[in-house]
């Protein structure tokens, strides 16, 4: 069984791949404003988490988020924080698809599809995964309160 830390690792790791993320089907050129932002975010989250880059990943987390893993484990920001510091975290790659930004006043929705290619305490957390990232904006600035993610099931 999975630690509480590695799942809620995995969870980051999905709110992370969309470094090199598309837009979302359908909104190609026509997005802007507050789902623009979001993307953005998104966008710059795994290029943090590859390169350690503590400051900027904990602009974007609000201090009580909860990140759900695979296997409904919790694990918190300073949890994730910590194991991307030393090195118990890290991501070589990733890609997301079908990111699908959703505004609902000073709250938002973000779905997609992620690919990594990572460890976690030296074991293997590749592969494909479904993710849930809720944001708030809290004074000006768009943060994660919770995120989530499953894996995806290799058809047989």
């Amino acid at each position: 069984m999975k630690s509480i830390a590695e799942v809620g690792i995995v969870a980051l790791a999905i709110f992370a791949l969309t470094a090199q993320a598309q837009k979302p089907k359908g909104t190609a050129g026509r997005m802007g404003g507050d789902a623009a932002m979001l993307v953005e975010i998104e966008n710059s989250w795994v290029d943090a988490v590859i390169k350690k880059d503590i400051p900027t990943l904990e602009k974007y987390y609000s201090d009580d988020v909860t990140d759900v893993g695979p296997d409904g484990s919790l694990s918190t920001k300073q949890k994730d924080l910590d194991d991307i510091r030393n090195g118990v975290f890290a991501i070589e790659s990733g890609n997301a698809t079908d990111l699908q930004p959703r505004i609902y006043g000073n709250a938002a929705v973000v779905t997609g599809v992620g690919e990594i290619k990572g460890t976690y305490e030296g074991q293997d957390i590749s592969g494909r995964y479904r993710f849930t990232d809720t944001f708030i904006k809290q004074n000006g600035q768009w943060r994660v309160v919770a995120s989530q993610a499953t894996k995806i099931m290799e058809q047989q």
